[in-house]
């Protein structure tokens, strides 16, 4: 949210396109979590989250597979400020749903 702010975009992410482990969505079933606040606020960051100029996604994505690394588009970027989540037709503001530094 920090760099958003700083630097005039807002952050979409898509729900959809968030990644997670395959039995993720059954573990948190099990314990009464929603899956979503899970993935977007329910504990340790261990992705680095960054942004690539329109139309060179293709280009990083091959680039970083032929060095054996996983990249995933998970939303985009817009003038404006915020991180917001994209799900279906709803969007929705999650700017502060993480731990504050």
């Amino acid at each position: 949210a920090h760099i958003c702010a700083a630097s005039g975009i807002r952050a979409i992410i898509a729900e959809s396109l968030l990644p997670h482990h395959p039995d993720l969505p059954t573990i948190a079933d099990s314990l009464g979590c929603n899956l979503t606040e899970l993935l977007v606020a329910g504990g340790e960051d261990y992705r680095l989250v960054f942004t690539v100029a329109p139309g060179r996604d293709k280009e990083l994505h091959e680039l970083m597979k032929s060095q054996g690394i996983d990249v995933f588009r998970i939303g985009e970027t817009v003038e404006g400020g915020g991180v917001f989540l994209r799900s279906g037709a709803e969007v929705r503001e999650i700017t502060y749903g993480g731990f504050e530094h």
